[in-house]
């Protein structure tokens, strides 16, 4: 694992709007030794640990040694804090189970931890060294920055007026399909927000043996399938 430090760069005196917060890495990596990395990441970071049999020189057992390095990142990360604020700057450390709480086969393609920064800071994904791996947004940047917190209005005949309340968005579909006076289909998520009606709202389900909605994938020609190993072969990335 690498060792990771905070920057010196930066201090509470700094008020520019250029300066930012960031942790960096103190020695360069060695990817054949190293047993997590972070391979994606935008809103979250997705970290993805080296496991043995599912990565090029994977070091990492399943079974015991997996689930002892999961414990020990949640725990690390769990204990990183702003330089200059001194608040964590992860809210969430959580496997793809628990965070989106499924079971599904491939939640591997979400990473095996994924870390949720608190509002304001930005997880980046580079090995550049002008590149850190998480940074504080400066006040006035013209960065655009993610928050968890939104907006939603509901509004006509038949919602209550003067209500405020929270909600998520996984409720809205459903909500929006029983407002309609539709059927909601069975495999939806979510459910409905009964208190912003007025009068007391019919909610029905589709029947258990109606087909579902299931994505089709579409298979390629062997004459595509040539064509894209042709292209990824001139840039270099296959053999």
């Amino acid at each position: 694992m690498e060792t990771l430090k905070i920057s010196d760069r930066f201090s509470k005196k700094q008020k520019k709007v250029t300066d930012s917060v960031s942790i960096e890495l103190k020695k360069p990596i060695d990817w054949k030794k190293s047993k997590a990395m972070v391979m994606y990441a935008a809103m979250n970071g997705h970290i993805y640990l080296n496991v043995k049999g599912r990565n090029p020189n994977g070091n990492i057992e399943r079974g015991h040694e997996y689930d002892e390095c999961i414990r020990d990142l949640k725990e690390r990360f769990g204990q990183v804090r702003c330089p200059v604020t001194g608040e964590k700057m992860f809210v969430k450390t959580a496997t793809p189970a628990e965070l989106y709480n499924t079971n599904k086969k491939d939640l591997e393609k979400f990473g095996d931890l994924i870390l949720v920064p608190r509002a304001g800071y930005i997880t980046h994904q580079s090995t550049a060294k002008t590149k850190n791996p998480i940074s504080l947004q400066a006040e006035g940047s013209p960065a655009g920055c993610h928050y968890p917190e939104g907006i939603y209005i509901f509004s006509g005949h038949g919602i209550k007026s003067g209500l405020e309340r929270d909600a998520h968005i996984v409720d809205f579909a459903p909500t929006i399909y029983a407002a309609a006076s539709g059927k909601l289909p069975n495999y939806i998520d979510g459910s409905v927000m009964t208190d912003i009606f007025s009068n007391a709202i019919k909610i029905e389900y589709e029947s258990e043996d109606k087909k579902t909605f299931r994505t089709k994938k579409q298979a390629l020609s062997e004459e595509e399938q040539q064509l894209i190993h042709q292209r990824l072969a001139e840039l270099g990335y296959m053999d």
